[in-house]
This record gives structure tokens, sequence and C-alpha cells, in this order.
């Protein structure tokens, strides 16, 4: 799942991810679409935006994680913010955290420690 509120960084996202091999993609444009989502869907990962309207990520985040169902998928944020804002999203229970603008090769490295087939 691409959680996002730009649809440009969905689309790159989405074609990275393709490229990867991973073709089967849920996309939403904010943090409470992404939960609403989430609900009634199989999710291998989430890949979400820190910074969005509605409900940012790491409430996101917190949300999910809130929820048993959810505990052991796993959520990666990318963000061009640094700093405080890393462990934050940490301690909400994000597994990584990918800066922006990033490489196919981080994404897939990154990937590749959650997902077995990348």
């Amino acid at each position: 799942m691409i959680v996002d509120d730009s649809a440009t960084m969905r689309k790159i996202l989405r074609s990275l991810l393709e490229k990867t091999g991973i073709k089967n993609i849920i996309e939403a444009s904010n943090g409470l679409q992404g939960i609403k989502k989430l609900g009634g869907s199989r999710v291998d990962i989430i890949i979400a935006d820190w910074l969005m309207p509605k409900m940012n990520g790491d409430l996101m985040i917190e949300e999910i994680r809130y929820n048993p169902d959810y505990d052991n998928i796993p959520i990666v944020l990318v963000s061009a913010e640094y700093g405080e804002k890393i462990n934050s999203t940490i301690k909400a229970g994000a597994n990584e955290y990918l800066n922006k603008p990033f490489s196919i090769k981080e994404l897939k490295t990154l990937l590749s420690k959650f997902i077995s087939t990348i």
C-alpha cells in the first residue's frame, strides 16, 4: 500500500514498486483513507509519506499499530524531513524510514528486508 497526498509521488512509488516485481498496489491519498483501505485488504507492506493532510504519517502509524490485526505489517515512512522527525516516526511504530529523494536501489534494498521475493 502507498499512502501519500502527492499523486506524483504515488505514481513514482508505484512505478518503482512495479520494477521490483510488486504488482498488486493499493493507493491512498492521506492517512485516514489509508486506514479505511487497509480494512478488508491484504497488505504486505505500507509505504507512507510523513507529512499529509487530515492525518499525518505518525498518527496513521499509531492508529494502525493500535489494531493487533495489523501489528505484523511493516511500515516504511518516506519524507524529506530529518532529525527529530525520524525519531518520532520510529516511536510511532514505523519499521524503517527512507529519505526523499531515493533511488530504486535504495527502495529495493529496504523492501528486501520485509518481502522475501524481492
